[in-house]
């Protein structure tokens, strides 16, 4: 088996990756990507039938390495597009931290701030049960307003509608005055009925 076979295999699955993750679902179908990694790794079982073992596991990680390192390519991307989405909501920041300073509260919706932007903005409340996810894939940035709280949630990765997800975000809140890269876990529960 040609070298050029597993190279060309893990340059299809790491390009397919990247357009996952370029999409905003690269770690969110993580498991997807091991699935890929295995039908494009049994390209290089024909190494095994000529008793070339050493060659299997070279085209194996040929193929691994390749299309990781291509995948991460996309998600690094990606950050960096989100990093400056946070760097423009910057200045919403401080209007909105002005407008504390001269009204004692924070502004409960955007068009009481003077910010002008081509950024696609959801605004949304904190909820009892944690932060409203509704639109959120659709739009650059959540900010989460009220009288006494402020905050901004910049989306890296898709929250997928299942009863159970996980997304990666950038993060500005009050408690942590900085954005910070971090990992949400969301548990979707149906309400009881009252008897």
């Amino acid at each position: 088996m040609k070298t050029r076979y597993p190279i060309a295999a893990g340059v299809a699955c790491g390009l397919l990756g990247m357009a996952f993750s370029l999409t905003g679902y690269g770690y969110s179908l993580y498991y997807i990507r091991l699935l890929i990694l295995g039908v494009f790794a049994v390209l290089a079982i024909p190494a095994l039938f000529r008793k070339k073992v050493v060659l299997y596991f070279l085209h194996v990680t040929l193929i691994t390495v390749i299309a990781t390192g291509l995948w991460y390519a996309g998600t690094t991307v990606r950050r960096i597009k989100k990093s400056i989405v946070c760097h423009e909501l910057n200045t919403l920041v401080k209007q909105a931290q002005a407008f504390h300073e001269k009204n004692g509260q924070y502004p409960e919706q955007l068009d009481e701030l003077d910010f002008s932007t081509r950024l696609r903005l959801n605004s949304r409340r904190v909820m009892e049960s944690g932060i409203d996810l509704e639109g959120m894939n659709e739009h650059d940035a959540t900010v989460y307003m009220s009288t006494n709280s402020f905050a901004c949630v910049v989306p890296v990765t898709k929250v997928l509608p299942m009863s159970f997800t996980r997304f990666y975000v950038y993060m500005w809140t009050l408690d942590d005055p900085e954005w910070r890269y971090n990992k949400v876990i969301r548990m979707f529960r149906r309400r009881q009925e009252k008897k």
